[in-house]
């Protein structure tokens, strides 16, 4: 699957902007301030119907205007039909995505024309993977940034993963809502309400937290494998990389220490146990990576981290996701930047698409590239 051409209206920087893309390497230059992450993020947009940057739409749309819209024509090739190589049986099939944004509006998304009834029936059709400077946070900000990547991977290959977070999303701001309207007052708590919310958050801490530990058991071995190749692991130079998956639900008694934690939550007015408290540790050596690995070893373990998502979701999917790569040769040394080029070249990469504010890097760089490849200069 890849995009074919892409249509913004009033979309961040961009009054109106058209551009015809190839079905392998995208390279997309310009002066810092063009509008080249803009591109990228118009694009992930259309696959999981937010921004990869902001929490809300409203930044996204252009100053004084009240709407935006995004269109993209996609291409989905069809299996060989008997074992053939012909035209006529690999001919794609296209398809388009429109996604309409109106400030105090319900969101619009239509497939082919047609309105979804749910937008998160769309999550998964059009997987893709970003890697971009901020993804720095997975390292440096809190939990809630660890379980974001992790939960995004799987809300895309697993509609009951997503079906299941936001039940239980749904339901934790209902019992927390609850919780602030008894004041801190434990007698003022509506306790028949309460236990319905219970019955559900624990239902699905449990489902949740069995669908993590399966995921990470595929995960983790595809992770392993790229920060060996990211950071040049040898015999004679081996860094031992780990993730490891904290949870509040693997403790025998959880659900016993969750109904005990009542009267701490009242008086705290928010949930203090559940699956919403999960952390992932990225280790090395058995030390925290970012407490203690190198400036290097952090880019290695980002980038591995990233790059085992990309495969993840094209095992599970059976198709390569989309890839974004935002200004990604800024942030890399030499060696590291190789080791990237190297991956793009695996024939399993499919389009992809690169931000740089330095055409002549990107022209040194790509001139040996086996792929196919165009500019695109903004």
């Amino acid at each position: 699957m890849f995009l074919s051409s892409l249509r913004l209206y009033q979309f961040k920087n961009y009054e109106s902007f058209g551009a015809e893309f190839c079905p392998d390497v995208n390279i997309i230059v310009g002066k810092n301030g063009a509008g080249k992450t803009n591109i990228l993020d118009a694009i992930y947009y259309l696959a999981l119907t937010k921004s990869y940057f902001h929490s809300t739409d409203l930044p996204s749309i252009q100053h004084e205007k009240n709407l935006f819209t995004i269109k993209g024509i996609f291409s989905s090739p069809l299996t060989p039909k008997g074992g053939t190589d012909t035209i006529e049986d690999t001919k794609g099939l296209n398809f388009n995505i429109f996604l309409g944004i109106e400030k105090n509006q319900k969101k619009i998304l239509r497939f082919d024309e047609v309105p979804y009834t749910k937008i998160n029936e769309h999550i998964g059709k059009i997987p893709v993977v970003m890697i971009a400077p901020a993804d720095d946070t997975w390292l440096h900000a809190g939990s809630e940034a660890r379980r974001k990547f992790f939960d995004g991977i799987l809300a895309q290959i697993d509609n009951l993963y997503l079906g299941y977070l936001l039940r239980y999303n749904h339901f934790l701001t209902q019992r927390n809502s609850l919780l602030k309207q008894c004041e801190g007052r434990t007698n003022r708590i509506d306790l028949t309400l309460l236990e319905q919310y219970d019955e559900e958050l624990l239902y699905l801490c449990d489902k949740i937290f069995e669908k993590r530990t399966a995921f990470l058991e595929i995960f983790i071995p595809i992770f392993l494998e790229y920060y060996d190749f990211i950071a040049g692991n040898s015999t004679e130079n081996t860094e031992s990389p780990a993730l490891s998956y904290v949870s509040q639900v693997a403790q025998e008694d959880f659900k016993q220490q969750f109904k005990n934690s009542l009267t701490v939550d009242i008086f705290k007015q928010r949930t203090s146990f559940g699956i919403h408290k999960d952390d992932f540790e990225g280790l090395l050596n058995g030390y925290s990576v970012r407490k203690f690995g190198s400036q290097g070893q952090q880019k290695s373990f980002l980038l591995a981290l990233k790059i085992a998502q990309f495969f993840v979701i094209q095992q599970q999917k059976g198709f390569s996701p989309i890839l974004l790569l935002d200004d990604i040769f800024d942030k890399l040394d030499d060696f590291r930047m190789q080791k990237l080029l190297e991956i793009l070249q695996n024939p399993i990469i499919g389009q992809t698409f690169i931000t740089d504010a330095r055409p002549e890097r990107s022209q040194h760089l790509f001139k040996n590239f086996i792929k196919k490849y165009q500019f695109l200069e903004l």
